[in-house]
């Protein structure tokens, strides 16, 4: 909260700032919630892709490049209303599920909005969410669930034309503010 919207410099590079918390920014409303999670790991998936060039009475095929595939991270949200007294978890719940749905404007229909996840010290990048799969646990006796699970799969929108050179000269950097504080909910 109060920190800047942190914008991606290119393909997972990132500017200071501030922020030592999770953040997960609608860049279509300015929407973003800034969240204390903190899993046990991060797992990045990136994938070339080659077709297999042969020729009659050659040896198997010459390995042709055709592209590489954009980032996929899955990540996992585990959210605790006890935790978070002051908060409704079930708010950051339908924020992360918004960002599955086309945004309407009038009678014009677009693509779901582009996100903005920033992991502070590791990376900001932009993505779109392309799986949710939610597990409520804990019940109340009002039936209200008091914490649940979101896996998440993001991808990364690949919007550059990016080098192998451009990715091993590349700076992540990302510092903390110690004047942020401790919690989860929306910013603006």
């Amino acid at each position: 909260m109060g920190a800047g919207i942190i914008r991606p410099i290119s393909q997972g590079a990132v500017e200071p700032s501030g922020i030592d918390h999770v953040r997960i920014v609608n860049e279509f409303s300015g929407e973003s919630w800034e969240a204390q999670i903190n899993p046990t790991q991060i797992r990045e998936s990136i994938s070339a892709d080659y077709s297999e060039e042969s020729r009659l009475w050659a040896a198997p095929g010459f390995l042709v490049y055709k592209s590489t595939s954009n980032a996929e991270y899955p990540v996992e949200l585990t959210l605790d209303q006890d935790l978070f007294p002051d908060y409704d978890i079930q708010d950051f719940y339908r924020f992360i599920k918004s960002l599955l749905y086309p945004i309407r404007l009038g009678d014009l229909w677009l693509d779901p909005p582009d996100v903005l996840f920033v992991w502070p010290h590791l990376f900001s990048v932009q993505v779109k969410v392309m799986r949710l799969d939610t597990t409520w646990a804990e019940f109340l006796r009002t039936l209200k669930p008091r914490s649940y699970t979101m896996h998440l799969m993001i991808k990364e929108t690949g919007l550059v034309l990016v080098s192998s050179g451009d990715v091993r000269e590349r700076v992540d950097i990302m510092q903390p503010s110690s004047a942020s504080p401790t919690s989860l909910g929306p910013t603006r």
